[in-house]
């Protein structure tokens, strides 16, 4: 058990499933309680995904009663899409009686944070960090864990299912579309399934998601503006690589694990063919790949040392 000394009840008012799990698993084996809004708080970024706070074991307040009452200690904004969401609907009504955090997990935009509201600042990316600290407010850097009990490493069932992730962000669609479709064309006889908000495999998370990446060779990653990616975090636990496009991992969060002793980079389509043929056909090459991907992810996002940055990031909140 980790040994604090503030315990505190903190409110997630969110829709971003990956972000929610990451806080709620940092608060076990703590005197933390992590809180959610039921269906009565309806935000503006929806990510058309069910409302995660009835997930078991989760407690539930409504939002008259966040706004009524002293049971919240600090608000985290879960991520930069809902940030006016939560300025307008919980800063601007609750008050200076509760402290507020902003998460950043991707690459970060100058003037995305706005520090007029947040003194308090989780990062994943390292400029959000600094860029923070700059500012004069309480920041910290962490790397958010995923559920390493769910994403077990698990021997392969399949060499036919690929799985893929592609940007949702309509300004980098059309370019990430044409990057897999140029990829899928190479290998007509495996199956690739695209999953996400609006993708033909739907949403899906949780054991569902560990099941998925259990049946599938590796991911392909294509995401321009992606830089912390909790699939890729997933699919390397569970010792699927991923397959990514250097100059979309290079200079991001996700460079960290994103690498040769995990993954399959690419410059470009390309090379596609030869490095996941060489991935199918070599044994020995695919399950080196596959176990030092499960190993180094928990090496790089150690759970119990980014509990502790949490513990101590809480205890001198602003």
């Amino acid at each position: 058990m980790v040994l604090i000394t503030k315990l505190m009840n903190i409110l997630l008012p969110s829709m971003h499933p990956d972000v929610d799990e990451a806080f709620f698993l940092l608060s076990k084996n703590t005197d933390h309680n992590i809180y959610f809004l039921d269906q009565s708080w309806v935000p503006v970024i929806k990510y058309g995904l069910k409302y995660t706070a009835s997930t078991k074991n989760r407690v539930t307040i409504s939002y008259q009663e966040f706004l009524d009452t002293d049971i919240i200690d600090a608000v985290i904004n879960p991520c930069f899409e809902q940030q006016n969401d939560v300025i307008n609907n919980i800063i601007n009504k609750k008050g200076s009686s509760v402290k507020y955090i902003s998460y950043y997990g991707n690459e970060y935009h100058t003037g995305v944070i706005n520090f007029n509201y947040f003194k308090n600042v989780l990062s994943a990316n390292l400029h959000a960090y600094q860029v923070g600290k700059l500012q004069g407010v309480h920041s910290s850097h962490i790397l958010l864990p995923v559920d390493y009990e769910v994403f077990q490493e698990a021997p392969e069932e399949s060499l036919t299912v690929l799985n893929s992730y592609i940007n949702s962000y309509g300004e980098f669609w059309a370019h990430s579309l044409a990057l897999y479709s140029q990829c899928t064309a190479q290998f007509p006889n495996l199956d690739f399934r695209r999953y996400g908000v609006g993708e033909p495999n739907g949403y899906i998370s949780g054991p569902n998601l560990y099941d998925s990446f259990k049946e599938e060779i590796a991911t392909m990653h294509i995401k321009e503006k992606e830089g912390y990616g909790f699939a890729t975090i997933q699919s390397l636990a569970t010792g699927r690589p991923i397959i990514a496009f250097k100059p979309f991992v290079r200079g991001k969060t996700m460079e960290r694990w994103i690498t040769d002793e995990t993954s399959i980079i690419l410059e470009s389509t390309a090379e596609f063919k030869s490095k996941l043929d060489r991935y199918l056909t070599d044994e020995t090459y695919r399950h080196n790949l596959q176990h030092n991907a499960a190993v180094k992810i928990r090496e790089i996002i150690n759970f119990e040392e980014q509990q502790q940055v949490f513990n101590n990031f809480l205890e001198e909140l602003i």
